[in-house]
């Protein structure tokens, strides 16, 4: 066996071919623009990731202040017998963090 088909041997024994396929379909993705598309997509997927967190911190923040006032209201009422004018007005949430729009910059990847 010469060296030609020595090389050739040794790449299909360790599944270069695969290897290869994956190289020329990565080089056709760059070259078609793909690329730059599927890294948007990305990127908006990880904004809508962190505006999912920041909206279920939202939620949880309000959750747990009304239920503080509640339970203070209640203990009040029950305390003094005090009617419903007396406790005193209803949380009013804060305005909810901003909702990503897509962004066709890929620079910060």
């Amino acid at each position: 066996m010469d060296g030609p088909q020595f090389i050739l041997a040794l790449i299909a024994a360790l599944g270069g071919g695969a290897t290869l396929r994956e190289i020329f379909a990565a080089i056709g993705r760059v070259r078609s623009g793909k690329t730059k598309t599927e890294r948007t997509q990305n990127k908006n997927l990880v904004a809508r990731a962190h505006y999912a967190e920041a909206m279920h911190q939202f939620e949880r923040d309000f959750r747990l202040q009304v239920q503080d006032a509640a339970s203070l209201w209640r203990r009040l009422a029950i305390e003094y017998g005090a009617d419903a004018a007396e406790l005193g007005p209803w949380p009013v949430p804060p305005d909810p963090p901003k909702r990503p729009e897509d962004d066709p910059d890929t620079s910060t990847i």
